[in-house]
């Protein structure tokens, strides 16, 4: 079970971090502020790929390494 995730220079995130509770979590906010990055992230995780981009580099910031 996934109980923390920390994204760096991820999409739109620089640095996020968030601890995950054993009966779950809500992500919520404004539209455009990462909240399907962060989905994007976890899928990524468990599948090793993205359900947006045939290619993963494109999920990695500008100017910013694997």
């Amino acid at each position: 079970m996934l109980s923390a995730i920390e994204l760096r220079h991820f999409r739109n995130h620089t640095l996020f971090t968030a601890d995950i509770p054993q009966n779950g979590c809500v992500f919520s906010g404004p539209n455009g502020s990462g909240k399907t990055s962060i989905l994007e992230a976890i899928f990524l995780l468990a599948s090793l790929k993205s359900f947006r981009l045939k290619n993963t580099t494109g999920c990695i910031q500008n100017g910013q390494q694997m």
